[in-house]
């Protein structure tokens, strides 16, 4: 699905769909990234394994965010946030926020069942946004899993080095760049 299926699923300006992504990328990615460290990714990836429609299985992705969160409280906090860096409606964000992480976890199980499992966020982070290593190393999946996001690695990447990964996970972390 690209950002403009997601902006048509919602009712979004294309720009409004990317600054939501953008928004909630960081703490999905650091879900996972705290999964990984747990050794939780089999799960994740068998959870992952049995959505075959992420934007219809709203269901699969809340088991997922379940799965690298916790609780529903945090998937609340992580759209109340976002709600707050983007000025879209939180109900909005708490709608996309299950098939987004169906969609990223889609991606990890990818990894999983390739047996990549080092450093995954940063890889599945290169397949989600259609470029860079991560990518590449990556099996072809029709241009990432949400399509080409265009400027969204720019639009992360503050310092300009080209890995927006690291401003990712500061923002997951609580650092402001």
């Amino acid at each position: 699905m690209d950002v403009g299926g997601l902006a048509n699923q919602f009712g979004l300006s294309p720009d409004q769909a990317n600054a939501a992504v953008g928004a909630l990328l960081p703490a999905i990615l650091g879900g996972i990234q705290k999964t990984e460290a747990a050794g939780g990714l089999g799960d994740l990836a068998n959870i992952a394994g049995q959505i075959t429609a992420p934007h219809e299985d709203v269901d699969g992705g809340n088991s997922i965010l379940g799965q690298i969160f916790g609780s529903k409280d945090v998937s609340r906090q992580v759209a109340s946030h976002a709600s707050q860096q983007t000025g879209l409606s939180d109900s909005i964000l708490k709608a996309m926020l299950p098939i987004i992480a169906g969609l990223v976890a889609q991606q990890v199980a990818k990894k999983v069942g390739g047996g990549a499992l080092g450093g995954i966020a940063g890889s599945v982070l290169g397949s989600l946004l259609g470029g860079g290593a991560a990518a590449q190393a990556a099996p072809a999946s029709g241009g990432g899993i949400l399509g080409n996001l265009g400027g969204l690695a720019s639009m992360l990447d503050k310092d300009g080095d080209g890995n927006p990964l690291d401003e990712i996970l500061g923002m997951v972390q609580g650092k402001q760049n």
